[in-house]
């Protein structure tokens, strides 16, 4: 497993990461610092016990091997006596009696006047060798050991012999020192790297040493307790040792013996050199993988948060298919999975708010209420996915009739459309339930759902549209049996339909601004005309005339607009004529000529100030331009001047020719056609006057004025 140290660059990272020194690594090392140091203390008691019991065990031993030595004296004791009252000469054979690995020689030292006799020992007198006297008094002292006041100390063990009541012989027997201090193998049996040192007790004579350290010796000597423990060097090692002292005055006539054992630091104390080496190895191994466990424990609690994390990064920008995989089979999963349900109700929310607001843009733009009926049949799936769905508008002529819009794949258009007549009860369910009305069946409003096929339908919602406190529609959704839509669709739903209505009340609006407009139009128009009964209807029947040609010609809605409305208000500058040179019968004058052709920079000025109506200052000042450009009020030629104005000016002549005028009468159609056809190319545009021709839009001019 790799280290990934990149999640401290998180705070939840650091903190779980600080959280993990402060509750794991530094317990474990405070743990550790303790261990070590008990165990070492540990280790170095026991290396210091073990030492102190091997110096004990050596003592033991050494007082358990004089006590044997001191049995067998007392069975040559015995030998002895029994030679005396036969043979006195007869000595211990120490080879056949098997001793010479204990005893080195016996010696029976007689009671003054007698002889001395040996058997494997000096025959000399061995009074003068030991410190203290060589004759034994059996009364007080049955057994003694000595040894002798020159080095190398030989040891002796005495026994008194003979009678209690007469003057006493002892039997000394040297004694082997390899016996006493390494036991019947006569072998060094301490363990490698130690050392053992025999002092009397005094410590002042080294009775046997493996070890010529006089620093030892010296040590041993000032130390005044019977047991303890020293530390000496020698040759660049350290040892330790442990010493006793143990008291033999009742069974061997001394004051005892001092047995110290040392050995090396570095053999005594390997155990806590080994711990010490392979501790801290161990500690590290042990914290590193905690450490690296940890690490991996943090990575996997992190990885399913930088996930989150980024999910929700997504979700803020709208990436609403943003989607978390967590499989760590505990909260974090969960978690996940609870936010994969978010972003999926998230995305379906805002698809259903953007679907929304699309139609309801485009129901509020559409300004004709079978268009938006239109929008809302074709995009209501979107919002609320149904069987059928259709769309019914209340006739504003009648209270009881409806139409009914259905969508078919039968129709052209994919919509059917059937007038129905609805009942009392139906109206009356409508206006009680203006929001929502759910039913079970079509039969609660049966003459407008009749034409949905009822076998396939479980529930129908019914939105009504309302109009000023009045129902002017209903929006009705039907759904298979066992289907029911959510409570969040159907609020969207009937934020639709309170749109439809007011897209309904706006189109409304507009249809009246638009009739009042043209009203309006029709009126200043109307108004123009009234002024010279010879004018009366001019205006009207250009208007008329002037739509047909401009369809003939392929113009768009909007163009048609302009031109109609032109055509009405072309002649508005009239109004700044006077009636006189109106009506005058004659010729008029250069004067009145000139009062006549300004109406059109009048009409201009007029209309100047309404911005609304800025589209229809080219007309009225340019349609009486000539295409020559012999015309007025500038003179402008071709291209120069308004497409629309030079539509204007061909049926402006036809019904001005037409018409009576005080100064002549109406001129026949055929020769206005005539006069028309001569001037393509001089007053009118050639394309004009060729599609006036085609159309015989002056056919418009006996038509119906329009509404």
């Amino acid at each position: 497993m790799k280290l990934d140290f990149t999640i401290l660059r998180s705070r939840v990272g650091q903190r779980l990461f600080l959280l993990f020194v402060l509750c794991a690594l530094l317990p474990i090392g405070i743990l550790s610092l303790v261990s070590f140091h008990s165990v070492s203390r540990e280790l170095q008691e026991q290396s210091a016990n073990r030492l102190e019991r091997l110096a004990k065990t050596q003592v033991m031993s050494v007082v358990e091997r004089l006590e044997l030595l001191g049995l067998e004296l007392q069975v040559a004791a015995e030998q002895v006596t029994a030679a005396s009252s036969g043979d006195p000469t007869r000595l211990i054979d120490l080879e056949e009696d098997g001793v010479r690995d204990r005893f080195l020689g016996l010696t029976l030292l007689p009671s003054p006047g007698e002889t001395q006799h040996a058997a494997g020992g000096s025959a000399a007198n061995a009074d003068p060798i030991f410190d203290e006297p060589g004759l034994l008094d059996p009364a007080h002292t049955p057994l003694a050991l000595r040894f002798t006041r020159e080095a190398p100390m030989r040891g002796f063990l005495g026994l008194a012999v003979g009678d209690p009541e007469s003057p006493q012989s002892t039997l000394w027997a040297e004694i082997n020192p390899l016996f006493v201090w390494w036991g019947p193998q006569l072998e060094n049996n301490l363990p490698p790297a130690s050392e053992l040192c025999v002092l009397n007790a005094a410590r002042t004579a080294v009775l046997f040493c493996t070890t010529s350290s006089e620093v030892l010796q010296s040590l041993l000597a000032e130390s005044p307790d019977a047991l303890g423990e020293l530390t000496w060097s020698q040759e660049d090692a350290e040892f330790l040792t442990s010493y006793r002292t143990a008291n033999l005055r009742v069974q061997f006539d001394i004051d005892g013996l001092t047995v110290a054992v040392s050995q090396e630091k570095s053999y005594l104390l390997s155990p806590l050199a080994d711990f010490r080496r392979s501790f801290p190895p161990i500690i590290v191994a042990s914290l590193g993988l905690v450490l690296l466990l940890s690490i991996g424990q943090i990575r996997r609690r992190l990885v399913p948060l930088e996930r989150l994390q980024s999910g929700t990064k997504r979700i803020a920008a709208r990436d609403f298919s943003a989607r978390v995989e967590v499989d760590s089979g505990d909260e974090f999963e969960q978690l996940a999975g609870d936010f994969n349900s978010m972003a999926e109700r998230l995305a379906k929310q805002f698809d259903a708010l953007r679907s929304t607001n699309e139609i309801v843009q485009a129901v509020l733009a559409a300004l004709d209420r079978e268009e938006i009926v239109r929008l809302v049949l074709a995009d209501f799936d979107h919002l609320v996915p149904c069987e059928a769905l259709s769309v019914a508008l209340l006739q504003e002529h009648s209270s009881t009739s409806a139409r009914v819009y259905l969508r078919s794949a039968e129709s052209d258009d994919g919509v059917v459309t059937e007038l129905v007549e609805l009942a009392d009860h139906e109206l009356q369910s409508l206006h009680d339930n203006p929001r929502m009305l759910r039913l079970d069946s079509t039969s609660g409003l049966a003459a407008l759902l009749r034409h949905q096929d009822h076998t396939t339908i479980g529930s129908v919602v019914v939105l009504p549209i309302c109009v000023e406190d009045r129902v002017a529609g209903l929006i009705a959704a039907s759904f298979p049996p066992g289907v029911t839509s959510e409570q969040e669709d159907l609020e969207r739903a009937r934020q639709l339909a309170d749109q439809v209505a007011v897209a309904f009340s706006n189109a409304e609006l507009l249809s009246q601004l638009e009739e009042l407009s043209w009203g309006a139009l029709t009126a200043l128009a109307r108004s123009i005309d009234a002024k010279s009964h010879w004018t009366a209807g001019h205006s009207e029947r250009v208007a008329r005339m002037a739509v047909a040609l401009g369809r003939e010609m392929g113009l768009s809605d909007e163009d048609l607009d302009i031109l109609h409305r032109g055509s009405l208000l072309h002649d508005l500058g009239k109004i700044g004529v006077t009636s006189t040179i109106l009506d005058k019968p004659g010729r008029l004058t250069d004067a009145e000529m000139e009062i006549v052709r300004g109406h059109v920079r009048i009409g201009a000025r007029i209309l100047e100030p309404i911005i609304q109506l800025r589209d229809l200052l080219p007309l009225v000042l340019q349609h009486h331009e000539w295409f020559n450009g012999k015309g007025y009020p500038e003179g402008r030629a071709g291209e120069q001047i308004s497409f629309l104005a030079r539509i204007l000016a061909v049926v402006d002549i036809y019904d001005a020719l037409r018409s009576p005028r005080p100064y002549r009468d109406p001129v026949d159609h055929p020769l206005v056609i005539q006069m028309i056809t001569e001037g393509a190319g001089t007053q009118f545009d050639p394309q004009v006057v060729g599609a006036f021709l085609k159309c015989e839009a002056w056919q418009a001019r006996d038509a119906p004025a329009a509404a």
